[in-house]
């Protein structure tokens, strides 16, 4: 008699969860019981994918304390200053290279361009593509809660300084007048770096990730479409939504999926018997 152990807690066909389960089997002389096994079991594939512990779904700590940093910074300024005061220091600063280096950058936080990253993983694993989704459908959620029932009157910086207040505007830029609260752009990026530190697990990863967050978030004042608090909140709400995408992802989607994945190979294996 064998004893078949899983680890994987979402191996259960029947889409109950267990850290470990003990699975007795009959020998070779009950090859019928076997077959039976087979059946309702899932597939290697559908096992692969979907191995997850809890202990990885919160960002490691080095990704935790350069953020918290990072938001301490932006909070410290925030509290300091009267609100315009940094957006205009920064207009000040405006180059025609660092206009054309913002225009690029800050499209990594456009919501074409996560929906891109989506498409381009549906081909590499429709797994990590389905928790990437549903992590930036939590960034959608809470910003159109946000910038379209709380702070709907909350007007970005083009609407309260006139054009006089600024050193120079950037007209190749897209200018936006209502609802600047939070910078969706800021949760986009940084929830989609909350989602590949996990994935990657990598401390040089982390660093490149949150740069190129803080760099995304940067631009949206050097662009004026935000203030300093957007940016502010706009990153701790990304990474709230990448932290809830990824864990309701892993705990909850992935499994329905290996479940939906193993009822539809149980009925292949039922119909190709009752062709036979």
């Amino acid at each position: 008699m064998s004893v078949f152990r899983s680890k994987c807690h979402f191996d259960d066909p029947d889409g109950y969860q267990e850290e470990e389960k003990s699975l007795e089997t009959l020998d070779s002389s009950n090859p019928g019981l076997h077959r039976r096994h087979a059946e309702m079991s899932p597939s290697a594939n559908d096992r692969r994918g979907v191995r997850f512990t809890k202990s990885g779904q919160l960002p490691s700590s080095g990704f935790t304390y350069t953020f918290l940093v990072f938001w301490l910074a932006l909070l410290a300024l925030v509290a300091l200053f009267p609100r315009g005061t940094i957006e205009l220091s920064i207009n000040r600063l405006s180059h025609p290279f660092l206009d054309s280096f913002f225009l690029c950058i800050t499209f990594m936080g456009n919501g074409w361009f996560a929906a891109g990253l989506v498409l381009l993983f549906l081909f590499v694993d429709y797994r990590k593509a389905a928790v990437l989704l549903l992590t930036l459908l939590v960034v959608v959620v809470l910003t159109n809660i946000f910038k379209r029932f709380i702070f709907l009157q909350h007007m970005r910086p083009m609407w309260h300084f006139s054009f006089i207040e600024y050193h120079r505007v950037l007209f190749d830029a897209p200018i936006h007048y209502l609802r600047s609260f939070p910078s969706g752009h800021t949760m986009t990026i940084f929830a989609m770096t909350v989602f590949f530190s996990l994935e990657i697990k990598k401390r040089s990863i982390d660093a490149l990730l949150i740069l190129l967050a803080i760099l995304v978030s940067f631009s949206r004042i050097y662009l004026l479409q935000h203030y300093l608090v957007d940016v502010l909140w706009g990153a701790l709400l990304g990474v709230f939504s990448g932290i809830t995408g990824y864990w309701t992802g892993i705990n909850y989607l992935l499994p329905s999926l290996a479940f939906l994945s193993a009822k539809r190979q149980k009925y292949r294996v039922k119909k190709d018997k009752n062709r036979k």
